[in-house]
């Protein structure tokens, strides 16, 4: 739990909001913006039931920095790129990582720039 805690609030900027019990949680609720996140450790043993990516859009990349090149690199060295960043024909800009508990999580923003990955 300290990890997926530390992962969420030190690298992605999540706001730990209650750790339950706050000494030693085993139940963590997070908010960031919009978004609120529970974990906990007793309500599943094993690795994660349902497969797939997190996919956590960023929104446009404007004028300014590309936001998910800003995640890209701050999660750099810090969490397993599976695949990216890459400019694919739908618009956008994305980039996957595994979190703590190997769950992918699919940084996304739109883009007006020029395809990148191959095969597209």
């Amino acid at each position: 739990m300290a990890a997926t805690i530390g992962f969420y609030s030190d690298v992605l900027g999540f706001q730990l909001d209650r750790p339950e019990p706050e000494a030693d949680p085993t139940l963590a609720f997070l908010s960031g913006g919009r978004v609120m996140l529970m974990f906990s450790s007793t309500f599943w043993k094993g690795p994660p039931s349902l497969t797939g990516q997190i996919c956590i859009h960023l929104g446009a990349a404007g004028k300014g920095a590309s936001r998910v090149m800003e995640m890209y690199e701050r999660l750099s060295g810090k969490a397993q790129v599976l695949w990216g960043p890459e400019v694919y024909h739908y618009g956008r800009r994305e980039f996957s990582c595994l979190d703590p508990n190997g769950y992918a999580l699919v940084f996304s923003e739109e883009t007006s720039d020029p395809v990148t990955c191959p095969g597209e």
